[in-house]
């Protein structure tokens, strides 16, 4: 199939990245196309690490005349959860979004904004964050890991002698916006994130699936330590994967870091995946093949040839979704985490 490929090494091009070019170019509307896309806006940011530049980039509805912007922040040699929050810190100001996305280099959306939109309208609240345990090799297990000396909670009469629990998984998670508002108001991450920053690949793995899933932290549509402990691990809907150890080998025949290489061979099986973004989207090993995704998508946004975009998605999938399942069963007065189904 390789003679097949269109391969191109973007980064030997030059673009005009002028906004009205951009604009032009990836047919971004100028409002929302439906009054369930205003009405529930989204945000993104995207931690892009090149050789010579880390940087962080948002983009974001704006209910104004402005519609869209798009913020690039310098951030040289810095780590990746420390670029996520700076985005956040920025959107913040953004009062009207109600999810965040947080993604890196080759992540690539798989669903249109109106999907994307209904997807989150179904998870109803709660986080999407994988889970799972993670292996002492990746942490310091000397340090003093309890809520008073790491100082966690602002409010300082709530940090007892209770040891964080850490889990992890992949980075990529979606967090809603009361999420992020009480990771900035009710938490001080500084002590936690300078005694967890070590040179161990995978390290960015830890923190938001900790805070998402201590149960003494409570972050706003979280999950809970629990189930962690009861052996469950939960992958995350945002990004999916094609680990190359599942199968017996890539249907591309290219792999990086063990996950396979978005090819052409993906195309049909893609939009069939329940995930929000696909990773491992490489335009110098198969352009052609991202670029008939994004016309697959230019159909399913404008509805082109009266293509059935919603009949893609599986409500039951959503709604049945592990941690989705939780947040609604704590909103019962009743609610006890123990007493919570982990593998319904």
């Amino acid at each position: 199939m390789d003679n097949k490929r269109l391969p191109i090494n973007l980064d030997k091009l030059e673009f005009d990245m002028s906004c009205k070019t951009i604009r032009r170019q990836y047919y971004f509307p100028k409002k929302p196309l439906s009054n369930k896309e205003a009405t529930f806006p989204l945000a993104f940011a995207r931690a892009v690490y090149k050789a010579w530049i880390t940087r962080c980039s948002k983009l974001n509805w704006l209910q104004s005349t402005h519609h869209k912007t798009f913020t690039v922040i310098p951030l040289i040699l810095m780590l990746i959860k420390h670029l996520h929050l700076a985005c956040l810190t920025i959107l913040r100001d953004y009062q009207s979004w109600k999810y965040v996305a947080l993604l890196q280099n080759h992540d690539v959306a798989i669903k249109t904004n109106t999907e994307l939109v209904q997807i989150y309208k179904w998870l109803n609240g709660s986080n999407d964050v994988g889970v799972g345990p993670t292996s002492k090799l990746l942490y310091n297990q000397t340090i003093d890991r309890t809520f008073r000396t790491l100082k966690i909670l602002r409010n300082t009469s709530k940090n007892t002698n209770q040891t964080i629990k850490f889990a992890t998984s992949q980075n990529q998670c979606s967090l809603s916006r009361a999420a992020v508002d009480y990771i900035f108001d009710e938490l001080d991450l500084t002590l936690l994130i300078k005694n967890i920053n070590t040179d161990t690949y995978g390290i960015d793995e830890i923190l938001m699936s900790t805070l998402n899933a201590d149960d003494a932290i409570n972050l706003p549509g979280g999950f809970t330590q629990t189930c962690i402990d009861d052996g469950v691990v939960v992958k995350d809907l945002t990004r999916y994967q094609h680990w190359e150890s599942e199968i017996n080998e890539c249907p591309s025949g290219g792999s990086r870091h063990g996950i396979c290489l978005i090819g052409i061979e993906f195309l049909v099986e893609i939009e069939k995946w329940p995930a929000m973004f696909a990773n491992k989207v490489y335009p110098e090993f198969d352009y052609g093949a991202y670029e008939c995704m994004r016309e697959r998508m230019f159909n399913r946004t404008y509805n082109v040839d009266e293509l059935p975009s919603m009949n893609i998605l599986n409500e039951t999938a959503y709604k049945t979704f592990l941690p989705v399942c939780f947040h609604r069963e704590e909103q019962k007065y009743s609610f006890s985490n123990e007493k919570f189904d982990c593998k319904s």
